[in-house]
């Protein structure tokens, strides 16, 4: 994902794509983590159940935050890809016309 964030990013087609992109390795980084076996809670030693509990909190941060960021790269390419078609339509779209939105 780092490589995906630290690469340069183009315009048009090639911004979709890595907005895209990046809403894939999330969900897939998501599912990854959802697959994460904690172990059990009960029965534990209280700093054990401590970091325990810790590290559940910080899993179930990561997940949410991921699920957001896939959610958060899907309606943005939507949203460019639906504004490049409007103003397509309006005639004003296209490098030639200095209109380069996406």
């Amino acid at each position: 994902m780092h490589g995906l964030l630290d690469a340069p990013h183009g315009a048009g087609p090639q911004r979709v794509a890595s907005l895209r992109q990046l809403g894939a390795y999330s969900l897939s980084a998501e599912r990854q983590l959802a697959a994460v076996d904690t172990g059990p809670s009960q029965a534990l030693v209280s700093p054990l159940a401590a970091k325990r509990n810790q590290f559940v909190s910080q899993l179930n941060e990561a997940r949410s935050r991921l699920t957001k960021a896939a959610g958060v790269s899907a309606a943005v390419a939507t949203l460019l890809m639906a504004a490049y078609a409007v103003a397509e339509a309006a005639g004003v779209a296209g490098p030639d016309r200095g209109y380069r939105l996406i």
